[in-house]
């Protein structure tokens, strides 16, 4: 049986995905743009740095091919960037920029690999990875299951997201139970900017399944064990930050806490 999860982030979607009794887990198979982002020797860390700005803001759109242009411009020879690059289903480190050619074809080649795998597999997508709308359609149809990750709570799933994106080497999921203190000052008007696009991604993400409900299966972090799971919570302490204050606030800008009730 082969499985394929929605999710938006901060629900809990790497853990739920571990967990999984397919024989593959590919958490981040479709994330391309992986590619053209430079690392650190170790592959662990984006070197923000050397980034082209607006080769994200490209990425953030889904257009990759200008999003390859502009870094590429950015990138100089012997650079000690590396990049990650996909073979026979797993990420290997590469020192080459990619071939526009090969990147812009990236999510074909890669489902060509995944439908022909023998083993069973679990995939995740997020709305971020912008997976070509052929290859996405044909994976919901190929896959046995579809699970749609959600939480209830949007408000603490926005605060979530405004916290792990302060965090200094962007590293969001941990497979140890870890407590990160940041120094970091946080506004509360990001929560309703996060709050805004969980609710516009989960839409988009409704709106994809709308001819496969006959297999999702919506799963909800709030109801989730999460005791064998592979990641474990990362939570990120920030002085004098006061959640309620976040939900008063969610709730003057017409939110609700849960997202039953939007």
């Amino acid at each position: 049986m082969n499985e394929l999860y929605f999710a938006t982030p901060r629900s809990g979607s790497h853990a739920i995905c571990s967990m999984s009794k397919t024989e593959r887990h590919l958490l981040e198979y479709f994330n391309i743009e992986d590619m053209i982002l430079p690392r650190n020797v170790d592959g662990n860390l984006i070197l923000y740095n050397l980034i082209e700005p607006q080769a994200l803001k490209f990425l953030e759109n889904g257009l990759f091919e200008d999003a390859w242009k502009a870094q590429k411009e950015n990138t100089l020879p012997g650079e000690q960037v590396y990049y990650k690059i996909m073979k026979k289903g797993c990420s290997y480190l590469n020192d080459k920029y990619p071939v526009l050619e090969e990147f812009v074809k990236e999510h074909k080649t890669r489902w060509d690999y995944l439908k022909n795998e023998p083993k069973s597999w679990c995939v995740k997508i997020m709305q971020y990875h912008y997976v070509d709308r052929q290859v996405l359609k044909e994976i919901c149809e190929y896959v046995d299951v579809i699970k749609f990750i959600q939480r209830k709570d949007v408000v603490a799933q926005a605060i979530s997201i405004v916290k792990a994106q302060n965090l200094p080497d962007n590293v969001w999921h941990a497979t140890t139970e870890q407590t990160v203190k940041l120094t970091t000052k946080l506004s509360y008007k990001p929560i309703i900017d996060q709050i805004e696009s969980i609710l516009q991604e989960n839409h988009y993400i409704t709106k994809v399944l709308t001819d496969y409900n006959y297999k999702v299966n919506n799963v909800y972090y709030e109801d989730v064990d999460f005791s064998d799971s592979l990641y474990k919570k990362l939570t990120i302490e920030i002085p004098d930050f006061d959640t309620q204050e976040c939900y008063e606030a969610a709730k003057e800008a017409g939110y609700d806490y849960t997202s039953y009730l939007l």
